[in-house]
């Protein structure tokens, strides 16, 4: 939805359709001086997307600047990848929150996207001596904290599979056997070639991919393949250049809801750090044990969580901003679609860190300064200003022309009115077209404020509804 329209449909609901009286407003000349080279000034300036501080609270914040510090590595690009790390080594099921019939499950895909030579692995080698070390500190337990990683690509959905398959009898009778172990995450350092293969004709790995992100079964491709697995859970951090995405990602993978299941981060800018600081072993144990004591907290029981109050509080008003990002129809959108979904799940990794069985605000608010982030880097490499500027224009005539519907209807007494007494009243500010578009807008608005009708000799009827 179109942002100059959110300010009056923040609860889901139009509060109100009375202009606002600027009258009274004084304009920039009357309040700032007159600026020299305005037109230099009108043009757009691309600003590089950032991660704001809340969304390195707590231990992530820790274990992401302690890494990064005096090196090359990216404090964001660390992070986002202990959240993906860390939202499959939890397995599926152990943390949850009920969403009515169903219960969302952390399940956490990233997309960096980086300059060719901006030591786009630097950041997970960072992240991986921890990781390690983890390891290390718990060889000698018998219960297993951190999941799989597959650094080696993907080529297909059947070798995808194969990964996580459950044990199955071939068409020979051999029983092959299944992997035990379901959580899977798969660093796709190439991720351009992955967009490749998924577009190609005949391949699967667009589908499997997306079902891997939904939870749902992979069931056996054919009657002699029997390869599939009934509890999927898998994660991809993948990297690639902005040209490769503007180029690689058709316009099939953004409507077949394949490239919404990515949150996309641009990267900072790369510090120079010719002689990178070595991070303090005894700290490393330290971040390694704390973080130890989180993956044994949830591996140890299944816990639904709770909302409390300030969290359902907060996530309420933020809930209508997070449905409509982009203008409608806009790339920005179908690549947002999935922002409310994803808000919920890092806000869980959130209360995660903080072995906490109830998800607060202050955990939302961590996780909504990574959705921003998204939403900022897809806006930043679309360069959609330029959409979001006419589609508000579009977004406030609509609002005018309900405002004048809304009159109008007043004045006939409640009755609804035909199209010809509107045109009529907005005069020549709008054009027929423009009319046209307004009237289809407000129809599809979550809660429409008006219905068409249509009648013979395309008379149309226009009424209120009690939205």
């Amino acid at each position: 939805m179109f942002d100059f329209f959110k300010q009056f449909f923040k609860s889901g609901k139009i509060t109100h359709a009375e202009l606002p009286d600027t009258s009274k407003q004084k304009t920039p000349i009357e309040t700032h001086p007159p600026l020299q080279h305005s037109v230099e000034l009108e043009e757009e300036i691309k600003i590089l997307p950032s991660l704001r501080d809340e969304g390195l609270s707590g231990l992530l914040g820790e274990m992401s600047n302690s890494l990064a510090d005096g090196t090359e590595a990216s404090t964001e690009l660390i992070a986002g990848y202990f959240l993906s790390v860390l939202s499959v080594s939890i397995p599926r099921g152990n943390v949850s929150i009920p969403f009515g019939a169903l219960n969302t499950v952390p399940r956490i895909n990233a997309l960096f996207v980086l300059g060719t030579g901006s030591g786009k692995g630097l950041s997970e080698k960072q992240a991986n001596a921890l990781l390690k070390r983890c390891k290390e500190l718990i060889e000698d337990s018998e219960e297993y904290s951190l999941s799989r990683c597959h650094t080696g690509g993907l080529s297909t959905g059947e070798g995808l599979i194969n990964f996580i398959r459950d044990e199955y009898v071939d068409a020979k009778g051999v029983i092959i056997e299944g992997v035990t172990d379901k959580r899977l995450l798969v660093l796709e350092s190439e991720f351009a070639n992955l967009l490749v293969k998924a577009n190609a004709k005949n391949s699967i790995l667009s589908g499997v991919i997306r079902k891997l992100f939904d939870g749902d079964e992979l069931e056996p491709l054919t009657k002699t393949d029997k390869t599939g697995c009934k509890e999927p859970h898998v994660a991809i951090v993948g990297h690639i250049t902005s040209q490769e995405l503007l180029e690689k990602l058709d316009s099939v993978s953004i409507a077949n809801g394949f490239a919404n299941r990515f949150p996309i981060f641009v990267g900072p800018k790369q510090v120079y750090q010719p002689i990178p600081k070595v991070i303090d072993s005894a700290l490393l144990d330290q971040l390694a044990t704390r973080l130890n004591s989180v993956l044994e907290w949830a591996n140890s029981t299944q816990r639904s969580m709770s909302m409390s109050e300030c969290y359902t509080e907060l996530w309420c008003e933020e809930y209508p901003r997070l449905k409509q990002l982009g203008a409608s129809k806009s790339v920005e959108e179908s690549l947002m679609t999935r922002a409310a979904h994803y808000a919920s799940m890092y806000a869980m990794l959130f209360a995660v860190l903080d072995k906490s069985d109830s998800v607060t605000s202050l955990h939302l608010r961590s996780a909504l300064a990574w959705v921003d982030y998204w939403h900022e880097s897809v806006r930043y490499i679309f360069n959609t200003e330029e959409a979001v500027k006419l589609a508000n224009q579009a977004s406030e005539r609509a609002y005018k022309v309900l405002a004048t519907i809304q009159k109008l209807i007043s004045d006939n007494q409640g009755e609804p009115i035909t199209r010809t007494p509107l045109k009529t009243a907005l005069g020549k500010k709008f054009s027929s077209k423009q009319v046209t578009e307004a009237l289809s807008f407000l129809q599809e608005l979550p809660r429409a404020p008006i219905k068409v009708t249509k009648y013979q000799h395309n008379k149309q009827v226009i009424e209120l509804t009690n939205n």
